[in-house]
């Protein structure tokens, strides 16, 4: 797993009010001689005011019934698609049948009752759907998939299994349209939707949804197809796009099966792609916070202005290692074997002397080997970090968790974007073990100096030592490790 920085561990989640509004319409159809009228009934309990708080003009519900997909289901593909499309006016919802033929399925008494199937999702708001069959494993599967628009991101929602029937020309249902238990909405006020391409969230435990479709299914025993199903799939390796809506932009993510119901911490990325595919000019913020999500959470994050939110220009990844570029120079984010870079104990990582670096850590036989494109900073490299010369200065600022906890130091780059963090100074370690200047941290360069920082120093903490085999820190001596990508 990519060890990252930027996290802001004391940020409680903003969950926004979860205004839940029913509404409940009738579809409609003029009743027409041989033809079917239509009264199912659209239930919706809005989740949160954030996304969707209850139906508005053009929205439009899916219906399939039964195992009633096209006319022949023993085709692999066809443009034949059975369904019916509900679309809200305003006050009612109207309803228009794909095919002559699924009216007349639906009149025919052998199919007076039976099960429906129903989805509503932004990305299939003007759409068709086409059919097609194959098997997984030994269970054979028919589906209706959306001809257009099925990569789009987005919200859904669903019920399956309803009863329906038919009692003199007039189909009746209800169904209760809901989202999955699987289902979280965050939200971020203040993109607009011409901004809203850009973005999309990264999290562990947070997947993509894929568009819906619809799909029933047999098995070599059973000569009828189940029931008709909604199908979303879930990729928990992919970034998740964000949705314009009203006043802001949602990400409509799955909640990975073994974080739900647990307290979690999640490290949110929201990505920035300035309009290209070019990863190193992403721009991106990120944020940690623990909390417990079960599913059909909705959560209002803080709008990207927001100073909770810690940023970072230039970046990427080396052997699966994050760096940040400040001056022209790939600083990895975190120190060699670190598991934090804002705790002074996990951020410290290994203390090494000068040999174990190059047998424990750039050796390609080493137990912890970053890779051939890492190496040790020089000095010069060192010294671009406090660097007098006008564009090129950083600022040097303490964190602390609280008034008099002092964390770690913020190194924000030239560019006002960029940050850089030092766990605060525990010394460095004899060649006894023992512990020396503790108000200090001590780094290894290329040349076999030694950079320090020092916690009492707050206008320029950060100071070259020239050693020597007979300085006060030689090669015996175990130092902590910050290395720089070559590539």
């Amino acid at each position: 797993m990519r060890k990252t920085i930027l996290i802001l561990s004391s940020l409680a989640l903003l969950a926004s009010g979860c205004n839940k509004v029913e509404t409940e319409e009738k579809s409609r159809q003029e009743e027409t001689p041989g033809h079917l009228t239509v009264d199912i009934k659209v239930g919706y309990e809005g989740e949160t005011r954030s996304v969707k708080t209850g139906w508005e003009t053009g929205d439009k519900i899916y219906v399939v019934f039964d195992s009633y997909f096209t006319d022949d289901l023993t085709v692999g593909t066809s443009e034949t698609a059975y369904y019916l499309t509900l679309t809200y006016n305003g006050s009612s919802w109207n309803s228009s049948f794909s095919d002559r033929a699924l009216e007349e399925y639906l009149l025919d008494p052998e199919h007076a009752s039976g099960q429906l199937a129903a989805a509503y999702s932004t990305a299939w708001q003007a759409t068709d759907f086409k059919y097609e069959s194959g098997s997984i494993g030994n269970v054979k599967i028919a589906r209706l998939i959306p001809t257009s628009k099925s990569a789009t991101p987005g919200m859904f929602l669903y019920a399956q299994n309803v009863d329906y029937s038919v009692t003199d020309g007039k189909l009746t249902a209800t169904l209760n349209m809901s989202i999955d238990n699987t289902v979280v909405h965050f939200f971020i006020p203040g993109i607009s939707s011409t901004d809203s391409g850009r973005y999309s969230l990264k999290c562990d435990f947070l997947g993509y949804i894929a568009c819906s479709y619809f799909m029933t299914s047999h098995w070599p025993s059973d000569e009828n197809y189940r029931a008709p199903a909604v199908n979303h799939p879930d990729y928990f390796d992919r970034t998740i796009p964000a949705t314009a809506c009203q006043d802001g932009a949602y990400f409509c993510a799955s909640l990975h099966s073994s974080a739900r119901g647990k307290s979690i911490q999640y490290y949110f990325q929201i990505i920035d792609n300035n309009g290209t595919e070019i990863e190193t000019d992403d721009y991106v913020r990120s944020m940690t916070v623990t909390t417990t999500l079960n599913g059909r959470d909705a959560i209002a994050l803080p709008s990207l202005d927001d100073e909770r939110w810690n940023t970072v220009g230039k970046h990427g990844f080396t052997n699966d290692h994050e760096w940040v570029e400040v001056n022209g120079v790939k600083w990895a984010t975190m120190n060699v074997g670190a598991d934090a870079f804002d705790d002074a104990l996990n951020a410290v990582g290994f203390l090494l002397n000068w040999e174990d670096v190059y047998d424990l850590v750039l050796s390609e036989n080493s137990f912890n080997y970053w890779g051939k494109d890492w190496r040790l900073p020089t000095t010069e490299e060192w010294n671009s970090l406090i660097s007098s010369e006008l564009g090129k200065k950083c600022v040097f600022r303490k964190y602390y968790e609280n008034s008099d906890n002092f964390r770690r130091w913020e190194i924000v780059a030239p560019d006002g974007l960029t940050k850089l963090y030092f766990p605060r100074g525990i010394g460095y370690q004899d060649e006894n073990g023992d512990f020396k200047n503790t108000s200090r941290s001590y780094y290894w360069t290329k040349s076999y100096d030694v950079f320090s920082f020092d916690d009492n120093n707050a206008s320029n903490p950060a100071s070259p030592l020239s050693q020597d085999k007979s300085g006060e820190v030689n090669r015996r001596c175990k130092l902590a490790i910050r290395l720089v990508a070559t590539e």
